[in-house]
């Protein structure tokens, strides 16, 4: 049976605009969070595309209700702020905590305030739920639940919903941590590989790709493919030469391996990674 690793994540970043291509399709980003069991104690997410800008600002200690893509609790006197602004409109949600830790909704416009309500819900559950998803915040609990509904299929589907790579790369490696995946999903991790921009998020799932026993072939030439991407020679040396290990005895698969050692332009990388093949 298969089973999803699930252990205490604890992660602090602060993330400059566009840094190592992860926030592609983004003009401007800014973003600290921390987060530990489940907690989440900072949040501070900026980011514009071109076409509008979200913000989220919280203070206190804050758990997330993840199937309804909702606050499930705010330490008292706790708040928690979400703005939205296009051209033509500008929305901001605050929700407080009393000393109780009792919470209220609070809705405005560029206009007016006005009640909470279906609507006002319904659009704070998919702003939320794409702030949840970009940021990669529980990654792990979300691929948890996802998988417990819909299985491998229905993490790699919410992986086509997120912009961000960084955030895509965490959803690939909650995949990666189960046990004996189907060889359609071993090749669609190895496929959005191909995708990323950033040296690190190649080299982090295709070399647990190649901790996988028995990939097929076309998984390995998406896997040849990913590493023919890595900008940085002495990063794809190493990868391919981690590769050399995994290779069979396929024609297809050897031409991609000596066409990526020989467009090396270091001698020594080169040789040592051609020595690996051996």
């Amino acid at each position: 049976m298969q089973t999803l690793k699930i252990f205490t994540c604890l992660f602090l970043f602060t993330m400059p605009a566009l840094l190592y291509g992860q926030w592609g399709g983004y003009t401007s980003v800014s973003e600290s969070i921390k987060a530990s069991n489940g907690v989440i104690t900072k949040m501070s997410v900026e980011w514009q595309d071109g076409q509008r800008q979200v913000r989220v600002k919280s203070r206190g200690k804050i758990t997330i209700n993840l199937e309804e893509n909702d606050l499930e609790s705010i330490s008292p006197n706790g708040w928690f702020v979400l703005e939205a602004r296009t051209r033509q409109h500008f929305r901001r949600i605050t929700i407080e905590s009393n000393t109780r830790g009792n919470l209220s909704y609070h809705y405005a416009t560029e206009a007016t305030s006005t009640g909470w309500g279906t609507k006002q819900q319904a659009f704070f559950s998919r702003v939320f739920q794409e702030v949840i998803r970009e940021t990669g915040i529980l990654s792990r609990a979300r691929a948890d639940l996802i998988y417990s509904k819909e299985g491998e299929e229905g993490i790699l589907r919410e992986m086509k919903s997120i912009k961000r790579e960084r955030s895509r790369r965490f959803y690939c490696e909650r995949l990666l941590d189960l046990e004996d995946l189907k060889p359609a999903t071993l090749l669609a991790i190895a496929k959005e590989s191909t995708k990323f921009k950033a040296d690190a998020n190649i080299k982090i799932i295709v070399s647990r790709l190649i901790d996988v026993n028995q990939t097929s072939t076309l998984c390995q030439l998406a896997m040849l493919d990913a590493i023919s991407s890595i900008n940085d020679e002495v990063t794809r040396a190493n990868v391919l030469s981690d590769f050399s290990m995994i290779r069979r005895d396929n024609i297809a698969i050897k031409e991609a391996f000596d066409r990526i050692a020989y467009s090396i332009h270091s001698p020594v990388e080169r040789t040592r990674v051609l020595s690996a093949r051996k």
